[in-house]
């Protein structure tokens, strides 16, 4: 049989066939889209990657705990905390600490910071008598006797002698440019007298117990400075406010002696009320406290002292009668 004749006579039954196999493919085809995994497109369409399991990890080995190595760590001094101040504002550098002076040589003193001089005109020759009277804190005063205040001045030299609530005081010198000038002083203790001598030509303050200590202008003693004082109150009473501090030389050595200004006040005297302004020396504790009250009519001398001791108990003159020579203007 020809082939021809073939294909004419069973045409129909290949292309069932065939139409049968393209069936079957397209099965396969779709039951095996079905069953695999998509495919992910990333960036370019044309690329396909397909997402698998990873093999697990092979696990790491860990190293061995080891001991941490010891560091030597310095020994470090502690710093103490700053403040710190909320707005950026730089700090002032700390102030240096000032070196201590130097040892004094045999013969020679340390120098020290002394204080400032003022102008002063020395008060004229006069006198003044008080009565005393002593309370204790909260006690009536009762009548302790009498004092007295005498000094003589020319212009050049001064001398001045003290007997009341400050002890016995006795003060010599000359009056040059800071004002009153010691050369000599004496206190009465027991029944003989402690001197302080002012060395000009070696510049030094000698003490009864032998110490030296430096010697400057405005150097005062116990009793001279209250001549001082009257000096700058006649030399100008502006001066006169606030403190007012000496370089004072005495029995125990020489050291600086303030003096505050409390303002004025009036007090009774033995002349009637009197307008007044009083200063107190500022005094370590349990030091005595000297109170002064300078009467700017009578050339700022003392009309009134107090000394109250570390138990309270208070002595007070108070002046009964001045005499002062008239001043002679040049």
């Amino acid at each position: 049989m020809r082939f021809s004749v073939f294909l004419a006579r069973y045409r129909r039954l290949l292309a069932a066939c065939l139409a049968s196999l393209l069936l079957h493919l397209l099965a396969i085809a779709w039951i095996d889209a079905r069953l695999a995994p998509p495919t992910l497109t990333v960036g370019n369409p044309a690329l396909a990657l397909r997402l698998v399991d990873a093999p697990p990890a092979a696990p790491t080995p860990q190293a061995p705990d080891l001991p941490a190595p010891e560091l030597a760590v310095p020994d470090v001094a502690p710093v103490p905390p700053t403040d710190v101040p909320d707005n950026d504002v730089a700090l002032p550098a700390p102030a240096p600490v000032p070196e201590p002076p130097p040892p004094a040589e045999e013969g020679n003193v340390a120098p020290v910071r002394m204080p400032d001089t003022y102008r002063v005109t020395p008060p004229p020759s006069g006198r003044i008598e008080y009565t005393v009277s002593r309370s204790a804190p909260g006690g009536t005063p009762s009548d302790a006797g009498s004092a007295s205040m005498a000094w003589r001045s020319d212009g050049n030299r001064y001398a001045v002698e003290i007997d009341g609530v400050m002890g016995s005081l006795s003060s010599e010198g000359r009056v040059d440019d800071a004002g009153i000038a010691p050369d000599r002083a004496l206190r009465a203790v027991g029944t003989g007298k402690a001197a302080t001598t002012f060395d000009r030509a070696t510049g030094t303050i000698a003490s009864p117990d032998g110490h030296a200590d430096q010697l400057a202008p405005g150097s005062q003693d116990a009793a001279s400075v209250l001549l001082q004082l009257a000096g700058i109150g006649l030399g100008d009473a502006r001066q006169v406010r606030m403190e007012l501090e000496f370089w004072v030389g005495g029995s125990g050595g020489a050291g600086v002696e303030r003096y505050q200004v409390l303002g004025p006040e009036r007090i009774e005297t033995g002349l009637g009320p009197l307008d007044t302004v009083r200063l107190a020396r500022i005094s370590e504790n349990g030091a005595p406290r000297l109170e002064l009250w300078l009467a700017p009519q009578h050339a700022w001398m003392p009309v009134q002292l107090r000394m109250t001791a570390a138990d309270g108990m208070a002595s007070t003159q108070t002046m009964a009668s001045i005499a002062i020579e008239a001043r002679q203007e040049d």
